[in-house]
């Protein structure tokens, strides 16, 4: 009795002990399995935690719907469209294509582009994600790889500048935070020219050389005519990337900017069929002048002249921004989100020269005609949406031309991108310019306003005018309006709002 007794102890106290090393084991490996998650620069960890850091800085602007932020591995969303243009030229990024513009109204292209790309360690990269901020007019290719215990970070901006607008800027940053130096090469994606064109390498002049490339490439040539299109000629002169890989010591922050010019020529003149592109060529004035704007670029080597270079065109975009519909909330499906705004206007705007701009001018001023009559395009779904290639931007922007023609705002069209977005966000709550009252005249049913709603700065009368719809209960109860004069220094006249028959007082407002 003893003995079983004593043996059947024995294997409780070992089934006992065993439980308490198999208890302590898991608790271990909870432990290093968090710590292991949560530290961004395990090795063999979880391939998105160097990218999460690399895209911190852009989420919260991405709730807000001014940056979409789209990562490469994801299967659910697609990428939006990656064009960027100041209404002269473009690029998109995801084609690989020039854009020339035509008519304010369509993109005209060619298989080429000046766009670069990235090499780490002798291995050619993909982006892990894509950032399109449309308040600046930037896109940004991010690439974030794992190296031993540390994260390198490239970042790869293009921006076609808003001011200056012959002028494409590239910006590489390079962030390497691994324990050891790493090598980053940039070159051109291609040296092949589109159809009809030839392309050189070409040394720049010794005066010109920088510490990144002495080269620049130089394409030049003809785009033929389509049944619908008039035939192009261009010259790209663009800095080359360089040859040799740069070492970025450990823990240390690499620089370079790459620029590219773009002259071209549309018109009748050179309307050509495919089979006679051959037959036409870029004017040595044109190669000339884009040589030369190529040189005075690259002169600029001052830093206070390079961050004047950079805030025009930031400048110019964030002029534009100040007049937009914002949706605080929305509950019908058809109310257009933040970003489906942010994505609409930004195309429309880079599709839109600005030679002929007109600053600071009310959208109605010396104008007799009505503008905008039509229906609130705030539920127009073809007007409000983020377009996922070339041919829907085009399609958006016929759309629009067709809305603002119908309304009989097409006097304002040539009139550059600061009107033609006040225009839009009057449309957008259905706001009327009624010239022989000299007011606005809201045509709008709150039943089928269904958001939240704040629309700012539509300059009118001397005044910048902000409203704001708020909902009680899913509908539109009370609608908020402030007035501040356009310029400080000079006495606005007086503002004054009514119901719609105007047949009581009328409430003076500013």
């Amino acid at each position: 009795m003893w003995i079983r007794s004593r043996i059947a102890s024995g294997v409780s106290a070992a089934t006992s002990t065993r439980t308490r090393r198999l208890f302590f084991l898991l608790c271990v490996f909870i432990f290093v399995y968090l710590a292991w998650t949560s530290f961004p620069y395990r090795p063999g960890g979880l391939p998105n935690s160097c990218l999460d850091i690399a895209l911190h800085q852009f989420i919260a602007a991405e709730r807000r719907g001014e940056t979409s932020i789209t990562r490469i591995s994801s299967l659910v969303r697609r990428s939006p469209a990656a064009v960027l243009g100041n209404g002269h030229i473009g690029i998109d990024l995801s084609q690989e294509s020039l854009l020339f513009g035509y008519n304010g109204l369509e993109w005209l292209e060619a298989r080429y582009s000046p766009q670069l790309s990235v090499s780490l360690e002798d291995s050619l990269l993909t982006a892990n994600a894509l950032v399109f901020e449309y308040k600046e007019a930037i896109f940004h290719f991010i690439y974030s790889r794992r190296v031993d215990s540390g994260c390198v970070q490239i970042r790869h901006s293009v921006q076609v500048h808003r001011n200056t607008t012959s002028l494409i800027v590239q910006d590489m940053l390079v962030q390497n935070s691994a324990p050891r130096p790493v090598n980053v090469e940039f070159k051109h994606m291609s040296t092949s020219s589109w159809s009809g064109a030839s392309t050189s390498r070409q040394d720049l002049k010794a005066s010109l050389r920088t510490s990144v490339s002495s080269q620049y490439i130089l394409t030049s040539g003809a785009i033929p005519a389509t049944a619908t299109t008039p035939a192009v000629v261009a010259a790209v002169a663009s800095v080359a990337g360089p040859v040799d890989a740069i070492e970025v010591a450990d823990n240390k922050v690499f620089k370079a900017q790459f620029l590219s010019i773009v002259h071209y020529e549309v018109g009748s003149n050179l309307s050509s069929t495919g089979s006679d592109v051959k037959t036409l060529s870029t004017p040595n004035s044109m190669v000339a002048a884009v040589l030369l704007a190529l040189e005075k670029q690259l002169a600029i080597t001052d830093h206070e002249a390079l961050v004047q270079r950079s805030m025009l065109h930031q400048t110019q975009w964030a002029d534009l921004w100040k007049t937009i519909p914002r949706v605080l909330s929305k509950s019908h499906p058809s109310t257009p989100s933040n970003a489906e705004i942010y994505a609409s206007l930004f195309h429309l705007w880079s599709i839109t020269p600005s030679s002929k701009e007109v600053q600071g001018v009310d959208v109605v001023q010396h104008h007799d005609k009505e503008c905008f009559t039509g229906s609130p395009t705030m539920h127009t779904t073809s007007l409000w949406l983020v377009p996922h290639r070339l041919s829907a931007i085009h399609s958006l922007v016929a759309n629009w031309n067709r809305v603002l023609r119908n309304g009989f705002c097409d006097f304002h069209l040539d009139r550059g991108v600061q009107l033609l977005g006040q225009i839009a966000t009057l449309s957008f709550l259905g706001f009327r310019h009624v010239p022989s009252n000299k007011c606005l005249d809201l045509a709008l049913n709150p039943a089928l306003v269904q958001a939240d709603v704040f629309v700012h700065n539509i300059m009118f009368a001397g005044h910048l005018l902000s409203f704001n719809i708020e909902l009680v209960h899913g509908v539109a109860q009370t609608m908020r309006l402030t007035a501040e004069p356009l310029d400080q220094t000079l006495p606005a006249p007086p503002l004054y709002v009514c119901p719609a028959s105007c047949t009581g007082k009328p409430k003076l407002i500013g």
